[in-house]
């Protein structure tokens, strides 16, 4: 049976298992929070309308959390307030 070197011990990735549920959890949060002002939407529909931009979808599949956070955010502001929801 061989030991790990105590020098890897303290080394610890960035995105460790807990991290990235901790992550997922805060998205999800915000993600409840504005469907819970549409919650008439289908979660397709909720998607969609968080990537609207001036012309058409943009494209969501290389979003990272920030960006998904930034567009929780603006749509949670704009939906929030009475008669604001798409």
């Amino acid at each position: 049976m061989s030991e790990r070197p105590d020098d890897l011990g303290a080394f610890e990735p960035r995105w460790t298992r807990e991290n990235r549920i901790r992550a997922n959890h805060a998205l999800l949060d915000a993600i409840a929070a504005v469907w819970d002002e549409v919650p008439d939407q289908r979660f397709g529909q909720l998607v969609k309308n968080l990537s609207r931009e001036p012309g058409g979808f943009a494209d969501t599949w290389e979003w990272k959390h920030g960006a998904w956070y930034d567009r929780l955010k603006d749509a949670y502001r704009t939906w929030a307030k009475p008669g604001g929801a798409v």
